[in-house]
């Protein structure tokens, strides 16, 4: 029995000495919520996002918590969810923390989310932030529009007001519904213009004769008629890159409040 009890404690404590490496090139805790390491952002993008996530946290007490670094020393999410338990991030009886950690040259990113915030923002959640929100800024070179974006979907998903279409991404691979919406229309005039072809057709000396039908103009198929409706193809569409965000105000941070983590979250690359 003391020989199981020591096994385990030698693989808790050989875990906790490889996360510990793990983070050792992550910023040093600090009073402040955005750690951009990997200069992802120009200063005027990591003070907004700072102003808006230190309001947040002044005002509901969650704390999210950005985190750039060019390379991580092992997986990522180990990373992220280590350096938001060992920071404490997030209030100690709410577990309300986020950690938001990207490898900028590994092209990878994880949301670690604390104890009491996995009810609000399950994984899968998480994940479509990053696949349909994130991913397609990042992959244009759209940093700061991605995260920005990203803390809003954040910020509605843990006050209740979440709407599913907040994570959609009008570019994901696969067949656009106008497509299948026009193809339906197509193969139904088909269908029906073929059976009006059969009710007036007749044979007059020996060859088959159309009479009228609907659309009959003299072709195979006719054509459609003036008065009709018009098809309109969406154009543009897509996330728009630049500027916005932040005017969120000043107010010091008071700190982490001892929350933690054990392992939610999901991660992504782009």
């Amino acid at each position: 029995m003391m020989k199981f009890y020591s096994t385990i404690l030698f693989i808790a404590l050989a875990f906790a000495s490889k996360a510990q490496g793990c983070i050792e090139n992550f910023p040093s805790k600090q009073e402040r919520l955005v750690y951009d390491n990997a200069d992802m952002l120009n200063a005027g993008q990591a003070n907004q996002l700072e102003s808006k996530l230190r309001q947040y946290s002044d005002t509901t007490g969650t704390q999210i918590v950005l985190i750039t670094v060019a390379r991580s020393r092992c997986k990522l999410s180990m990373a992220a969810t280590e350096l938001g338990h060992e920071w404490g991030v997030g209030q100690e009886q709410e577990d309300n923390g986020i950690v938001i950690a990207i490898a900028r040259d590994d092209r990878e990113i994880f949301i670690a989310t604390g104890y009491g915030i996995e009810g609000y923002i399950p994984d899968a959640y998480a994940k479509r932030i990053i696949e349909n929100i994130i991913k397609p800024n990042f992959r244009n070179g759209y940093y700061y529009d991605g995260l920005d974006k990203a803390t809003d979907v954040m910020f509605d998903m843990l006050s209740g007001q979440y709407t599913a279409s907040q994570t959609e991404n009008p570019n994901e691979d696969g067949i656009p519904g106008w497509v299948i919406a026009l193809l339906i229309i197509l193969i139904l005039f088909i269908i029906i213009n073929s059976r009006r072809r059969k009710q007036y057709e007749y044979y007059r000396g020996g060859r088959r004769v159309y009479d009228g039908g609907w659309g009959h103009t003299g072709g195979d198929w006719g054509d459609f008629k003036t008065g009709g409706g018009v098809f309109r193809i969406p154009s543009g569409g897509g996330w728009s890159g630049g500027g916005g965000g932040g005017g969120f105000g000043g107010g010091g941070f008071g700190g982490f409040g001892g929350g933690g983590f054990g392992g939610g979250g999901a991660g992504g690359s782009w």
